[in-house]
């Protein structure tokens, strides 16, 4: 008397047009937890990078003598104020530039990211 053994297609889950029955919502789930990890180490990469190299300004303070002996250097040190305070405020301008263009950045890929797994869930 032989043993009759169920196909493997009814253990693995196979419906009778051949496509995985159970194994497609798998599939589905970890191409989503794949593609989120993704998301996850890009998001720190790009933190860790932006971190390690922080711009500092190359302004120059000017020297305030203790006491000022003609109206030449009065003069002479009020403009190095002026030029000090241009110089500063040229640096945060150019920082504030820099962070809005990251922001807009960052918003972009977000937008692109949630199109896309609008998509995913969608199927």
């Amino acid at each position: 008397m032989a043993t009759r053994i169920a196909p493997i297609s009814k253990e693995l889950g196979i419906n009778a047009r051949g496509a995985p029955g159970m194994f497609q919502d798998i599939k589905k789930w970890s191409i989503i937890l794949c593609l989120s990890l993704f998301a996850l180490a890009l998001h720190f990469f790009g933190t860790a990078t932006a971190d390690m190299f922080t711009p500092s300004h190359s302004c120059h303070k000017p020297y305030r003598p203790y006491q000022f002996t003609s109206e030449y250097e009065v003069s002479n040190y009020n403009s190095e104020v002026d030029s000090y305070k241009r110089c500063i405020e040229e640096f945060v301008d150019e920082q504030k530039d820099a962070s809005n263009h990251h922001r807009d950045a960052a918003r972009e890929a977000i937008e692109e990211w949630n199109s896309f797994a609008r998509t995913v869930s969608l199927r």
